[in-house]
């Protein structure tokens, strides 16, 4: 409902509004130290301060600073609203005139105690189309947008964990409340481990395999406690942690296991102590990756991500790390924001990440080469685009669309020639021959075999360069044909062109395609536009033309291998 929130005039933030253009599920706000990351984020405080009743007058304690809203008008809330019987001599029917903006998002702005509607735009327009304030119509929108807002605040509950957080050892309380900085969780784990009223298997089942999946598969612990310890003649409880070492007080462990301990106290333990219920939340999590590995920077962001496609709840989550930016790609339920500086006025701008460009610029902003994460995660080397055709759908059948190239692979041409002068070695000798896994350390080539017969022998470079691959452990995939026209199936040929047609082992392509008992000279055609024509064959395939000679042990291999340096097996 709620799509994008800005605010304007408040701290370090200028007269332009700046914020969140794209609300999603996971909303990632990435900007430098000290920049105004968390200045940003007091919108969502000032946001359950709206409490509005359907006069638009903002019923709060505080001063709302200018802030601006797009909301995309649901249908289900329109008429638990409206009703159908309600009208007025002016506009009509209520519902019927506020539901033409159903699939349009309108624009509103709050401030001085005031919230008001001032454009809409269609869903897919770029174009917004400015509203009179001068209707009665005007006037049902921003009543309908108060009880939506006020809809918003009573179905989620804010839940935040500052990056100045810690989890210590704390004196009995029967306060159930965490605070931001972590206090009152030890207490709350104390709580529902030793309190008969609560459900114990909560940490000691759920929270412990939450955590040990985030730090596995190195570490693992069998169980989660909390003890009493006298210090200084007061007594204290203290979470500690068991493996196969004998248990870890958590005051003599890293910050880091600290914070993801903190991170599932809020998301299983507090909701439910606070008698939450059923309701959503939404949470900020500030810079989690302080302290903490980078494998287990990721195995907690992708923790996070997987929590809002299983849960209807909502994440804000500031971070100075490169790890979430890989999150975003293909993924509509991850937003990246980029928080900086105007290089020109020096105010700060937000911008919406995603992009080459964009990603280029959040990496440069943070001090990361974009060598280090701006490539793909593994490049497939072959001769030329029409292969390149063929092997993504090769690898997308075998995939079944999980593998897409510029996210978990990328592919790029040697051009047959060249081949002499390419290695799968890597030494010092950099001016010898160019060295593939140079490029990347997850390579892939696959090779014509050119063989013309099934004695003729494989030339030496090719042999040279398979060595080389396979002492890397990666692929090195020779065509058991001639060449990769070779593993065309007969169906694909026959949906292509209409007519029965094999092509053996070691035939040639242009000439199988000529022997067609037809005006056109189909072979002919295939060698002038190759590249063209491979994407109409491509069309017609699905999983059965894979059983064709060795295509589908080597795709397969290549799809495995692929998988596991993008951790997804």
């Amino acid at each position: 409902m709620l799509k994008s929130m800005k605010i304007a005039n408040f701290k370090n933030i200028g007269n332009k509004y700046i914020g969140f253009e794209r609300l999603t599920k996971l909303n990632v706000l990435i900007g430098q130290n000290n920049i105004g990351k968390s200045t940003l984020l007091e919108m969502l405080d000032f946001l359950f301060e709206m409490r509005t009743n359907y006069n638009r007058n903002l019923v709060t304690e505080i001063t709302i600073p200018p802030m601006e809203f797009t909301v995309e008008v649901d249908k289900n809330l329109l008429m638990t609203f409206f009703g159908k019987d309600k009208s007025s001599s002016d506009v009509g029917n209520h519902y019927e005139y506020v539901s033409s903006f159903i699939d349009r998002k309108i624009k509103y702005r709050a401030n001085n105690r005031n919230l008001e509607a001032i454009s809409y735009v269609a869903l897919d327009d770029d174009e917004p189309v400015m509203l009179k304030n001068t209707t009665r119509g005007l006037e049902l929108l921003n009543n309908f947008v108060s009880y939506c807002l006020n809809e918003l605040i009573n179905q989620h509950n804010l839940i935040k964990l500052y990056a100045d957080r810690n989890l210590i050892p704390e004196i009995h309380d029967d306060n159930l409340i965490v605070e931001s900085d972590g206090r009152g969780g030890t207490n709350l784990i104390r709580h529902y481990l030793h309190n008969s009223h609560s459900d114990h298997r909560l940490v000691e089942v759920t929270l412990l395999e939450a955590l040990n999946k985030i730090i596995g598969p190195q570490d693992s612990f069998s169980r989660i406690m909390c003890q009493e310890q006298r210090r200084n003649g007061e007594i204290y409880w203290e979470v500690l942690l068991e493996n196969k070492n004998g248990k870890i007080a958590l005051s003599n462990s890293g910050s880091g296991l600290r914070t993801i301990l903190l991170v599932l106290i809020k998301l299983f333990l507090e909701p439910k102590a606070n008698g939450f219920g059923k309701q959503k939340n939404i949470y900020i999590f500030e810079e989690l990756e302080n302290n903490l590995h980078p494998a287990i920077q990721r195995n907690l962001f992708n923790y996070l991500f997987e929590w809002i496609k299983n849960h209807d709840d909502v994440i804000f989550l500031t971070t100075h790390s490169n790890i979430p930016l890989n999150m975003s790609c293909g993924n509509s339920d991850v937003s990246i924001t980029h928080l900086k500086k105007d290089l020109e006025t020096g105010e700060l701008i937000t911008e919406i990440g995603g992009s080459f460009l964009n990603n280029n610029d959040i990496l440069n902003d943070l001090g990361v080469k974009a060598s280090d994460i701006l490539q793909s995660n593994s490049i497939i080397w072959v001769e030329g685009p029409s292969d390149r055709v063929y092997i993504n759908k090769w690898i997308e059948l075998e995939s079944k669309g999980v593998l897409k190239e510029n996210i978990h692979y990328q592919i790029i041409f040697y051009g047959g020639r060249l081949l002499v002068h390419l290695s799968g070695e890597i030494d010092e000798d950099f001016n010898k021959l160019i060295q593939l896994f140079r490029a990347n350390r997850n390579s892939i080539i696959v090779m014509d075999s050119d063989r013309t017969s099934k004695g003729k022998k494989i030339n030496k470079t090719k042999q040279r360069i398979k060595e080389e691959f396979e002492k890397q452990n990666s692929i090195a995939w020779i065509t058991k044909g001639k060449e990769i026209e070779n593993y065309l199936s007969k169906s694909t040929l026959k949906k292509a062109y209409g007519y029965d047609i094999t092509i053996g082992q070691f035939d040639i392509i242009i000439d199988v395609l000529n022997k067609i008992q037809d005006k056109k000279r189909f072979g002919d055609i295939y060698g002038q536009y190759k590249y063209r024509e491979s994407i109409n064959l491509v069309q017609n395939m699905d999983c059965k033309d894979l059983d064709v000679l060795d295509l589908h042990k080597n795709i397969r291999e290549i799809v495995n291998k692929i998988k596991a340096w993008n951790g997804l097996i």
